[in-house]
């Protein structure tokens, strides 16, 4: 059995407004981060840039903590199809592969208790994201 310990009573920071764009919804509410994956015209695939931009503010957590949760979500029918794979060349898929390591790399490393929001189809990545964090199923 594990112990979480209990939130601080520290006035809760205020909320910040949720900034869009690049197919991602990064939003800091009190002590909780969420990402919420917002391209459902493509199965919510993740794209090179809803990595980037995931990665940039896991990193930014990093280095000043405000939150203590991660939750990641999706609009839409489905939680998160997969991938984007728009690497052609040897190079590019390199890239790529380093992007995605990368971003792994840092949802392990994070001290941020990191919960799963999901609906309809995972595949693939999605799968993955779904199965590595606890699950909420709407």
């Amino acid at each position: 059995m594990y112990t979480v310990p209990a939130m601080t009573s520290k006035k809760p920071t205020v909320a910040s407004s949720p900034r869009v764009g690049n197919g991602v919804v990064v939003d800091h509410s009190a002590d909780v981060l969420t990402f919420t994956l917002d391209n459902s015209s493509h199965g919510n695939e993740i794209t090179g840039a809803m990595f980037d931009a995931m990665l940039a503010e896991l990193r930014k957590e990093a280095s000043k903590p405000r939150a203590r949760i991660l939750r990641i979500r999706a609009r839409g029918n489905v939680f998160c199809t997969g991938r984007e794979r728009a690497g052609r060349t040897p190079a590019a898929i390199r890239r790529e592969s380093a992007r995605l390591i990368k971003f792994k790399a840092a949802l392990r490393s994070s001290p941020l208790i990191t919960i799963a929001e999901v609906q309809g189809n995972a595949f693939g990545f999605g799968f993955g994201l779904a199965r590595r964090h606890p699950v909420l199923s709407r």
